[in-house]
């Protein structure tokens, strides 16, 4: 600084300081700096500690000891992650039986188709029309090896196979027969049956699949049966039969789609006041997942910190601020006219005042005891400098 510069810095001190003056604006030059005085002085002090009504979780990760204790000020739940709750639903949906409808008609219809094909084959083999047989199974997409055509003008062998599939589709049609790729929906103990109004539960053992049902079918052949026999029986009983037991795939998808509905999305519930973390303990993933849900719980409550200050608690806070310190300012202006006179004097207070509040903020900020506090700092040049009993 220039020495002009100082003398006009030391002339300006000299009009703020003295006698307010007479006139109105010299009053409100006197009173006001020191009025403007304060309010910079609080305006740093609101800086330095801004207001926080607010919270602050931390950053907590995996592995790392919690240095303190964090107790829940608020109820909040840890919902699932994606991941989690697409599983939980899947295993939800999986755990639905699904539901099949009873044909009842099932074994009619196949016992009818499969009569009317033999009649057709017992009328080409009665007349010996070999090409007529073949026709016959050309009509029903049975592919038949020549020895499977002889035996099927050999009267004896053709009533024998007749008999058996008429068995196979009076007798286990009945039970309950499945479709092989609808057999693939079956992950469950058991299966709901509806027939007509009424349902019932089916253990899946009891439920006959496709591949069982050629089994049983082609257990009603002699046991001296050729090889050719039972393919050739097999082979008509795939073109011909009617499975009694249909997939109801609407009803199966609401009731999977309401079992995946009703798995609830949270995975724990954590009370207000209940610890999330202990100091000391190490954190795991389950205890990032619970912090990080409560941190969003006070985000979403607007009780979390800010990453920045917000302009109407500040505001607030530089009233109160004002407040208390214009309370010191009275006391001077009514009890220590002479120092409240001085603005050298009073911009030395204001700047021991700053000075003690920004080491309080250091020290708040690194952490360090509070009988850092430079108290002494302050006090004694006030008591030295003001204080006549000293």
């Amino acid at each position: 600084m220039s020495r002009a510069e100082r003398r006009g810095t030391r002339a300006m001190l000299q009009r703020l300081s003295g006698d307010p003056g007479r006139s109105r604006g010299e009053r409100v030059v006197h009173h006001g700096s020191r009025a403007l005085l304060l309010a910079l002085l609080a305006a740093l002090i609101t800086m330095l500690f801004p207001p926080s009504g607010t919270m602050d979780v931390g950053r907590y990760e995996e592995g790392m000891v919690a240095p303190e204790d964090v107790i829940a000020r608020v109820p909040f739940s840890v919902p699932k992650s994606p991941e989690e709750l697409t599983r939980d639903r899947d295993l939800a949906m999986e755990s639905v039986p699904p539901t099949f409808d009873f044909v009842s008609e099932a074994s009619d219809g196949m016992e009818a188709r499969l009569a009317g094909f033999f009649e057709s084959v017992d009328a080409a083999a009665a007349a010996g029309d070999r090409s007529g047989v073949e026709a016959v199974l050309r009509g029903a997409s049975v592919v038949a090896t020549p020895p499977q055509v002889d035996a099927l003008l050999d009267g004896p062998t053709r009533r024998l196979l007749r008999r058996a599939a008429i068995a196979a589709a009076r007798d286990i049609i009945p039970l309950g027969v499945l479709d092989a790729g609808q057999a693939l929906n079956v992950t469950t103990p058991t299966v709901t049956v509806r027939q007509a109004e009424t349902e019932r539960s089916v253990p899946t053992d009891d439920v006959v699949t496709q591949r069982e049902f050629f089994e049983r079918a082609l257990a009603l052949l002699p046991p001296s049966a050729a090889p050719d026999l039972s393919n050739l029986l097999r082979l008509i009983l795939i073109r011909h039969i009617e499975f009694s037991y249909v997939l109801d795939v609407v009803a199966t998808e609401l009731d999977r789609d309401a079992a995946a509905r009703s798995v609830p999305t949270d995975k724990g519930i954590v009370l207000e006041g209940q610890a999330i973390v202990r100091a000391a303990d190490p954190i795991t993933a389950t205890e990032v997942e619970t912090l990080n849900a409560y941190e969003d719980q006070l985000r979403a409550e607007g009780l979390l910190e800010a990453s920045g200050p917000r302009l109407l608690p500040l505001v607030g806070a530089w009233v109160v601020t004002v407040v208390l310190l214009s309370l010191f300012g009275l006391v001077l202006f009514f009890f220590r006219v002479e120092i409240y006179a001085q603005f050298r004097w009073l911009l030395l207070l204001a700047l021991l005042v700053a000075a003690y509040f920004v080491v309080a903020a250091g020290i708040a900020r690194n952490g360090l005891a509070p009988e850092w506090l430079p108290i002494a700092f302050v006090a004694l040049p006030v008591g030295v400098l003001w204080d006549t009993r000293i």
